[in-house]
């Protein structure tokens, strides 16, 4: 028996049509637990898709030259309202299973085209363009520690390219497309990862790479060139603060993105920026308040005090040298409603002091929020007095807020290095210019300054946090 012929497409009614999509389709728009539940059982995949002028491709017919705005690499098409599957092959059954087979199919194309035809007319009504999708596969980075390192770098990386906007490959439909195959090595030839691209998920971007602290980096855009890498670097990190920005010049180069050079500054030059407008910081001088600053968070009276002794009157007290499970019970109370002036006095602590707050967690103390606008420079500034080591000292960091789908989460992250040259004996200060990013994943809504102490274990002071528009 022969089986019988497949039909690459038809027309359901004018801009809805039913093509025989590709595994890269079933990956990008089947949701995950469906995925992983059925990945052994697909040998079909259909995609419905909405259209403006619809295509019918003839029985056999070859795809037009033309790259139709929902081929697979799309990976995500925005105009494809649903992707089936068919998960029985074409292989002769028996005459009762084949009815059975047919019947559902039946049930399900027609339960799929009437989401679709609302779909359709939900789009029409829109008619909204969609930016053009970039997909990028990340596969897992090696090292030498079982490749623990290597999968936190790849991870990181997937999810700055997510705040780039960019579509990126999730694990488990990568580990999917592979099927059981290793993963590209540092020294894979150009020729087999455009292959693994092209064949595995019907893309063209990919990012490999490996080794230890020090990550060598391998990338391909096929859109660029088909015979030789794209991005082959070496980028060393002094600090876990700094892969962030590398990780986003990495990705931006690969995709061929261009992102708004940033002058090489000093706090120096940084401090003669004139700047124009109002203080934004509400009581950055930490002089007005009752129990607690205002424009503040609630002071919990073991780690975080409201003291005398500022540069000019009151000043913030941060005391990292509190042995951690002291703070961590005190700080469910403080959470309960506990007042400041009611927290125990913490045991002195002894020994080398890993287990304490400083060694652990560190303490922040965050400002209210501070409405920004993206695209625009503001100049943030902080007076500090403490102590600090080559690799540990306080900071005052700057994080932007967006709504993402609904949740507010953290989309930008600066930080001032507050090092602590005079050790404590004195008042130090630091500056810095930072430019509020307008390609995040979300528009930045507000900011909030965050001092924080950790390392060594001790005493720091802080005062005249300021936050002003630049003049530039």
């Amino acid at each position: 028996m022969t089986a019988p012929a497949k039909r690459r497409s038809c027309t359901l009614r004018a801009g809805i049509r039913v093509e025989r999509g590709t595994r890269a389709d079933w990956l990008a728009l089947a949701p995950l637990h469906y995925r992983s539940h059925h990945a052994g059982a697909i040998t079909d995949v259909f995609r419905m898709v909405y259209d403006v002028s619809p295509v019918v491709l003839p029985r056999g017919g070859a795809r037009p030259a033309v790259a139709h705005p929902t081929t697979p690499v799309a990976r995500r098409p925005s105009q494809a309202a649903a992707v089936g599957h068919d998960a029985c092959s074409w292989r002769p059954r028996k005459a009762a299973r084949r009815d059975e087979v047919a019947k559902w199919r039946c049930t399900t194309l027609a339960a799929c085209v009437a989401v679709l035809v609302a779909a359709a007319g939900q789009a029409r009504a829109l008619q909204v363009p969609k930016p053009e999708e970039i997909v990028v596969v990340i596969f897992p980075f090696s090292s030498p520690d079982g490749d623990r390192t290597g999968r936190k770098f790849a991870d990181s990386l997937r999810l700055r390219a997510t705040r780039l906007n960019l579509v990126v490959v999730e694990t488990l439909s990568l580990k999917e497309a592979m099927a059981g195959k290793p993963m590209p090595t540092l020294d894979a030839p150009v020729a087999e990862m455009a292959a693994i691209l092209q064949n595995s998920f019907g893309a063209k971007i990919g990012l490999w790479g490996g080794e230890g602290l020090v990550m060598h980096v391998r990338g391909l855009n096929l859109n660029l060139a088909a015979d030789k890498l794209t991005l082959s670097d070496t980028r060393t990190a002094g600090e876990p603060q700094l892969v962030n920005p590398i990780q986003d010049a990495v990705l931006l180069e690969l995709t061929g993105r261009t992102k708004k050079p940033v002058p090489t500054a000093t706090p120096e030059a940084d401090a003669k920026v004139k700047t124009v407008g109002p203080e934004l910081v509400r009581n950055g001088g930490f002089e007005t308040g009752t129990k607690t600053p205002d424009g503040w968070q609630r002071l919990d009276g073991q780690t975080t005090f409201w003291v005398d002794g500022g540069v000019t009157g009151k000043c913030l007290k941060i005391n990292t040298d509190v042995y951690h499970d002291e703070w961590v019970a005190w700080q469910k109370k403080v959470k309960a409603g506990a007042r400041a002036e009611d927290a125990p006095k913490p045991t002195a602590t002894s020994g080398a002091k890993y287990d304490t707050v400083a060694g652990i967690y560190g303490v922040a103390y965050d400002s209210a929020p501070i409405p920004v606008t993206p695209g625009k420079a503001y100049k943030v500034s902080i007076r500090y007095r403490g102590q600090s080591t080559d690799f540990f000292f306080p900071k005052l960091f700057i994080r932007g807020w967006a709504d993402v789908k609904g949740e507010k989460r953290v989309v930008y992250d600066a930080y001032l290095a507050l090092r602590c040259a005079k050790e404590g004996k004195d008042w130090e200060s630091n500056v810095r210019i930072c430019e509020i990013p307008t390609d995040t994943q979300s528009k930045i809504e507000y900011v909030v300054l965050k001092v924080y102490a950790y390392w060594p274990p001790g005493i720091y002071y802080f005062d005249d946090v300021s936050m002003k528009e630049a003049a530039r």
